[in-house]
């Protein structure tokens, strides 16, 4: 099985504003200062395949995710397994109490195959 990432986009994702992040074949690698995000990056594609289990994340609270002063964050993160093309979509949306509340879409080949976050991390 070959799965190849392709692309991956984080909105209000902790340090990141708008970043898009492509992966070229071979080796990608991440480079910048401490502190720059460059493990955001690897998050937020830990995010979009694993979800959030209970309601936290590697760093607490899944609210910690959402950058300061942004009430959502966004992940959008599209790969290749074997020629087919998969796009996984996941959002938070900061709630007055309790945890964010997170919505997520899986698509396969540009067809919807899970439509909550639960299914999707189950695919």
């Amino acid at each position: 099985m070959t799965t190849i990432l392709e692309r991956v986009r984080l909105k209000n994702f902790l340090s990141h504003r708008d970043t898009l992040v492509e992966f070229k074949k071979g080796v990608t690698v991440i480079v910048g200062e401490n502190g720059a995000g460059k493990t955001s990056i690897i998050d937020a594609v830990l995010f979009a395949l694993i979800g959030s289990g209970r309601g936290e994340s590697p760093r607490g609270n899944l609210a910690n995710l959402i950058s300061h002063g942004a009430s959502t964050c966004e992940v959008e993160l599209h790969f290749n397994i074997n020629g087919d093309s998969y796009k996984i979509w996941r959002k938070l949306t900061r709630r007055k109490k309790g945890s964010p509340m997170h919505s997520a879409l899986m698509l396969k080949n540009g067809r919807v195959i899970a439509n909550s976050p639960d299914t999707v991390t189950s695919m």
